[in-house]
């Protein structure tokens, strides 16, 4: 009804709310980055995690904060190196964590929580393949680095860094 009767102040309201859960993630992601330098933006495909990492992003650095982006998609495997596995109808499910290298992405994220560099992959989705190129990344103290994608909360990925980081699970809707 708020749609149909103001559909400007409606959408004025929700980006103010989602600004505001922004503003309030940022302050205790900067309160606490000495302890959990890691975040890990998880929710399912859509839900706006690439956007949030972004925003996030944009409000700690307006702390003065500085932070280290990260891509799960980078950590999918060349498609002819494994068996895509099937879902429950038989097709292809190209969003199990099979289909990704989390063990890489795990030890990863354990070595920037000590301080380590490490070298992200890069995955071109228009070949399928992982293209050899890499990029790195250090997190020096208190830097952030922001870790986005649709497995981001896994237990592979969680085991080694769960004291070292904080979650944030988006909703779709």
């Amino acid at each position: 009804e708020r749609c149909r009767r103001d559909p400007a102040g409606f959408v004025a309201e929700c980006e103010q709310s989602y600004t505001n859960v922004i503003e309030s993630v940022a302050e205790r992601i900067c309160e606490n980055r000495c302890e959990r330098m890691i975040l890990l933006l998880n929710g399912p495909s859509s839900s706006g995690k690439t956007t949030t990492a972004r925003r996030i992003r944009d409000a700690i650095a307006r702390r003065g904060v500085e932070s280290h982006a990260i891509s799960m998609d980078d950590y999918y495997l060349s498609r002819n190196t494994y068996d895509v596995p099937k879902d429950e109808n038989g097709r292809n499910d190209l969003e199990s964590p099979l289909c990704m290298d989390l063990p890489m992405l795990s030890n990863h994220l354990a070595a920037l929580s000590k301080g380590e560099t490490i070298e992200v992959p890069t995955y071109d989705f228009m070949r399928h393949i992982r293209t050899g190129e890499t990029h790195e990344v250090r997190l020096e103290k208190g830097q952030i680095a922001v870790i986005e994608g649709i497995h981001a909360l896994n237990d592979v990925l969680m085991a080694k860094v769960r004291e070292y980081s904080m979650g944030v699970y988006m909703a779709d809707g």
